[in-house]
């Protein structure tokens, strides 16, 4: 198991995105981001809804597990849901 820290996580996004810049929508209010390759295959959506309030979508596979050990967040409210198995 990786055990990646907020650090080292940010340093291997900021590689992938040197290699492949994030996207932009034409009115510039959603962003996609490839997941970098080292981690696995997938993408990160984001999407401003109004001033304050973003909304994130991940669809992502990882090669392997790993432990994410970050900082908190700035957030008032985060809202967090997984969908977890081999359902294709």
């Amino acid at each position: 198991m990786i055990e990646l820290t907020t650090q080292g996580m940010e340093a291997i996004w900021t590689e992938a995105e040197q290699r492949c810049p994030p996207a932009i929508s034409i009115d510039r209010l959603e962003t996609i981001r490839t997941l970098p390759p080292l981690l696995g295959h997938g993408y990160h959506r984001e999407m401003e809804l109004c001033p304050g309030l973003e909304l994130s979508i991940f669809h992502e596979t990882y090669h392997e597990d790993f432990t994410y050990r970050g900082g908190g967040h700035p957030h008032p409210v985060r809202v967090y849901g997984a969908s977890v198995g081999g359902g294709r």
